[in-house]
């Protein structure tokens, strides 16, 4: 399964695309895929064992093309290959000589996101994002964020937005909300994602800016470790 971009034209539907570089043994593979909703539309993996590409293999819906390089069941394996599976997944289910290698290697990946405690407390509170520095820093860093907005969590209460919190709102300081981030779209309206739907980058920027600003109202000394975790 996987979640279409939020902000996309309605009625046009693109498909996912992943790439990644990596080297096994000294040598430098390149590997991608590309699917919609129901198949994998695109899939290649080249090698580069000097300083010229090697296509091991290529491949566009069920057509399959192989490089000579790639040694191996190929052609038996892409036959056990459905629609909406991976040729390199398949490979190595099938214990392919170079491609379980490959497999494994990327299987040994670790991706590691914010910690469950990072979503919690200070982050989800909407007073967090009263602080009209931390909407103005998002803006002006490239995320395409230009507000927020708060929501009750009890159903039937229309939304409060940016600035009411701030302003010392009585509605607000009564009700407990969650806050919702608003990005500018392409067609020029206003988009809101729950704070939970954002990027890894701009939840750890949001966790990150508050401590920031805190510590300059304070004039302490703020320490931050692997501040380009998750950011880019």
């Amino acid at each position: 399964p996987r979640s279409p971009f939020a902000f996309l034209p309605t009625g046009l539907v693109t498909n996912t695309k992943i790439e990644i570089d990596f080297v096994i043994d000294d040598i430098r593979y390149y590997y991608g895929f590309e699917t919609s909703d129901n198949e994998v539309t695109g899939e290649w993996l080249y090698a580069f064992p000097g300083s010229r590409r090697q296509m091991l293999f290529e491949r566009a819906r069920k057509k399959f093309i192989f490089g000579r390089g790639l040694k191996g069941r190929n052609a038996i394996i892409a036959d056990f290959t459905g629609d909406s599976s991976l040729f390199l997944s398949i490979a190595a289910q099938h214990n392919h000589r170079h491609l379980t290698a490959i497999t494994q290697f990327l299987k040994a990946i670790a991706v590691h996101g914010l910690d469950d405690e990072d979503m919690t407390g200070d982050f989800l509170d909407p007073e967090t994002l009263a602080d009209f520095r931390i909407i103005q820093f998002l803006g002006r860093s490239g995320t395409g964020i230009t507000g927020y907005r708060v929501k009750p969590q009890r159903s039937g209460h229309n939304s409060i937005e940016s600035g009411d919190l701030s302003r010392g709102n009585p509605a607000a300081a009564r009700e407990k909300f969650v806050a919702q981030l608003a990005h500018s779209t392409g067609s020029g309206t206003v988009g809101y994602l729950d704070t939970d739907d954002e990027s890894q980058g701009t939840k750890r920027l949001i966790i990150m800016l508050k401590a920031v600003f805190e510590a300059l109202d304070l004039g302490s000394v703020l320490a931050l470790d692997e501040i380009d975790s998750s950011l880019h």
